[in-house]
C-alpha cells in the first residue's frame, strides 16, 4: 500500500500477447498436473529450507496440497498464483535482478528505491510462504552481500524504505530466525533515524545517506501524513529485537504527536509543515497521502500485545469520524463508497488506494472483544467493511478486463453538485427510525456488475482508469474470507486474479501496469511494481489456502504486507521506552 503515487508510472505501450479471455483448464486436468508437480516439488526440497518452513507450517499441513480440510479446487488456486509469482519473478531475475525493478516491455530495469534490489528483499517472505527454496536462497544471499551503508541515490526515502525495506527485512527475520537480515533490516533502521532530526521531530521525506541528514522531497518543507505516521510498526518490532530504545521513542513521538491533535474530529489532514508541525492544507481521506496512518493505529495496538490502550482509542475515533465524514452512496445503483473531503466539502472521489480501509475495519471486528469495541461500533464497524468491501469489488466487476481502476468518481446522489445529500450516516439513521425496514441497511444491497454499460449506469466516471498491479482490493478480499467464513469473498478474489492474469500479463511472462481498464486494447505501462509480488499475489495466495499459515491472531501486516509477530512488551522496555 503506498501513500502516494510515487513510484515510477513508466511508459505507455501498445502490444504484449493477446489476452482475450480464455476457458479454464478442465478440473480433472487440474488435479492431476496439480499432484505431479507438487510432488516432484516437494521432494526436490533442500533439508536446510524444509526448516524454515515447519517453522510456518505444522508438518502434517502443506498449504494447498495435503492435509486436513483439503480442497481440490481451491488448492489448484493456490498453486496457479505461485506459478504465476514464479513466472513474473523469473523474468525480473532475468533481465533486472539485482536492480530494483522490472521494466517488462522493453526488458528492462530501474532502480528507483536506493539501488539495493527492492523487487528481491520485498518478496522474500512471498518465496517462504510458498515454498520456493531456490528464489529464497538467491535472495538471501543478495541480502548479505548488499552493502546498505551506500547507495547511488540522491537520496533514500524514508517512508518507502521502511515498508519495502525494513519491513520485508524483518518478517524474513521473524520467519527464519536467520541473523543475516536482522543485521541488515537493523543497518537500514539506523540509517533512516537522521528524518527525525527536524525541528518539529516530524520525519523528512528522505535521509540524506552520505551527510546522515534530513532532506526534502516532492514538497519542499511539507510531509505527508502518511509517510510520517507508518513506520511505527516496524520500528516497535525493530526495538523489541534490539533493545534500542530510539526505534521507538522517535516514531512514537508522531504517534504522540497525532494523538494531542486528534481530538473529537478523529481524522487529519493530509500535509503538514516539517518546521512548525502545524497543517497545511485542510484535505481528509483515507487514501493517498493518509491511508497506512489509519491501518497502523490498530495494527500497532495489536502487534505490541494490547497493551498501548491509546491506540485502540485512537483507532476507534478515527474509524467512526472516517465512516461519518467521508463514507457516501452513489446515486442509481445506492453503491457506499469512501471519499476526500476537503474542509467541509466532499469531492466525490474513491481511489484504489481507499480499499484497505474495510478490511481494517473487519479486522478489528474480528480480533477485538467486547470490552475493546462497544455493540454499536460493532454493527456499524461491519456494515460499513461490508459494503466498502463490495464496491472495491464491483470496480473491478464493472469494467471489460476484470481490473480495477485507479481512482472513480461516483455521481451526487441528488444528480447535481451537492453530494450531501448522499452522506451514508444520514441515510443508516433514516432506516433505523423506520424500525430497520427489510432488514438491510441502505448501501448494502449488492447491485449487479454493469460491465460494458456507460457512465451513467455506472454511477461514476474515471479519474484515473489505470490498473496500476494494486494490492488493497484483493486484500479487503481476503480479509472480509478470514473473519466472515463468506466464501463469496474469496470467490471474489479468485476473479480478480484471474483478471490479473488474462489481462497483465504480457511477452516472456512478466506482468505489467495496465493504462485503461475498460478497454480492450493492449495499452500497458512499462513497469512491475515490487509491491505486486510482495502484497498483491501474496494476499491472493492467502485467499486461497484452505489452512492458514499466518493466523491473524499470531501475527500483524505491514502496509507492504510483511508479516510481523505479535509480542508483548517486557516491564523493562515498558519501564525504559515509557509505554503508556
Amino acid at each position: 500500500m503506498l501513500a502516494s503515487d510515487s513510484h515510477d508510472t513508466g511508459k505507455i505501450i501498445n502490444g504484449g500477447i493477446p489476452l482475450r479471455s480464455r476457458r479454464r483448464i478442465k478440473l480433472a486436468f487440474t488435479i492431476v498436473a496439480l499432484v505431479s508437480l507438487s510432488s516432484l516439488y516437494f521432494l526436490g526440497q533442500s533439508s536446510n529450507f524444509s526448516s524454515v518452513r515447519s517453522k510456518i507450517w505444522p508438518t502434517d499441513i502443506i498449504p494447498g496440497v495435503f492435509g486436513p480440510g483439503r480442497n481440490a479446487t481451491w488448492d489448484a488456486r493456490a498453486l496457479e498464483v505461485k506459478h504465476a509469482f514464479q513466472r513474473g519473478y523469473r523474468q525480473y531475475e532475468k533481465i533486472a535482478f539485482p536492480n530494483d525493478e522490472l521494466r517488462p516491455m522493453f526488458n528492462g530495469s530501474i532502480n528507483n528505491f536506493n539501488f539495493w534490489g527492492v523487487t528481491a528483499i520485498d518478496s522474500i517472505d512471498t518465496m517462504i510462504l510458498m515454498g520456493l527454496d531456490d528464489e529464497y536462497q538467491r535472495a538471501k544471499d543478495h541480502v548479505s552481500y548488499t552493502d546498505f551503508s551506500y547507495t547511488k541515490a540522491d537520496g533514500v526515502p524514508f517512508f518507502e524504505t521502511v515498508i519495502r525495506y525494513l519491513g520485508g527485512l524483518l518478517s524474513a527475520y521473524h520467519l527464519t530466525q536467520d541473523q543475516i537480515f536482522l543485521s541488515a533490516a537493523d543497518q537500514v533502521g539506523k540509517g533512516l533515524l537522521p528524518a527525525f532530526d527536524t525541528q518539529s521531530r516530524l520525519p523528512s521525506f528522505a535521509v540524506d545517506w552520505v551527510r546522515h541528514t534530513p532532506k526534502d522531497g516532492w514538497l519542499p518543507g511539507q510531509i505527508n501524513l502518511a509517510e510520517m505516521a507508518s513506520c511505527q510498526l516496524e520500528y516497535k518490532y525493530l526495538a523489541h529485537l534490539t533493545h534500542r530504545s530510539d526505534y521507538f521513542t522517535k516514531p512514537d513521538y508522531v504517534t504522540r504527536f497525532l494523538q494531542m491533535r486528534q481530538g473529537r474530529d478523529g481524522l487529519w489532514t493530509t500535509l503538514w509543515e516539517q518546521r512548525t508541525g502545524l497543517p497545511s492544507n485542510s484535505l481528509f481521506t483515507v487514501g493517498s497521502g493518509a491511508d497506512s496512518t489509519y491501518e497502523y493505529l490498530l495494527k500497532g495496538y495489536l502487534l505490541s500485545g494490547r497493551t498501548e490502550k491509546r491506540l485502540l482509542k485512537m483507532h476507534l475515533i478515527a474509524a467512526r469520524e472516517a465512516i461519518y465524514k467521508l463514507v457516501f452512496l452513489s446515486r442509481t445503483r445506492q453503491l457506499m463508497y469512501i471519499t476526500e473531503v476537503d474542509g467541509d466539502s466532499p469531492r466525490g472521489n474513491m481511489q484504489h488506494l481507499s480499499c484497505f480501509f474495510p478490511g481494517v475495519l473487519a479486522l478489528g471486528n474480528y480480533l477485538l472483544d467486547d470490552s475493546e469495541i462497544s455493540p454499536s461500533d460493532r454493527e456499524l464497524f461491519q456494515w460499513a467493511a461490508e459494503g466498502l468491501a463490495y464496491t472495491c469489488w464491483v470496480l473491478y466487476a464493472d469494467q471489460i478486463t476484470g481490473l480495477g481502476p485507479e481512482e472513480v468518481r461516483f455521481h451526487p446522489y441528488n444528480g447535481d453538485d451537492n453530494y450531501e445529500t448522499g452522506r451514508w450516516m444520514r441515510h443508516l439513521e433514516r432506516w433505523k427510525g423506520k424500525g430497520r425496514k427489510g432488514g438491510v441497511p441502505p448501501g448494502l444491497k449488492q447491485p449487479p456488475p454493469v460491465p460494458g454499460k456507460k457512465y451513467k449506469q455506472k454511477d461514476y466516471d474515471y479519474v484515473n482508469g489505470a490498473y496500476l498491479l494494486r494490492p488493497e482490493t484483493i486484500e479487503t478480499m481476503y480479509l472480509m474470507w478470514r473473519t466472515t467464513g463468506d466464501s463469496v469473498w474469496r470467490e471474489r478474489a479468485w476473479s480478480m486474479f484471474e483478471s490479473i492474469q488474462q489481462n497483465t500479463t504480457v511477452a516472456g511472462g512478466a506482468f505489467a501496469s495496465r493504462q485503461y481498464v475498460d478497454l480492450e486494447e493492449h495499452l500497458f505501462r512499462d513497469e512491475t511494481p515490487s509491491y505486486f509480488f510482495a502484497e498483491t499475489l501474496k494476499y491472493a495466495y492467502l485467499a486461497f489456502l484452505e489452512e492458514d499459515p499466518w493466523p491473524l491472531d499470531r501475527i500483524v501486516f505491514n502496509t507492504e504486507a510483511h508479516p510481523l509477530p505479535i509480542f508483548t512488551w517486557t516491564d523493562t522496555e515498558i519501564s525504559d521506552y515509557n509505554i503508556v
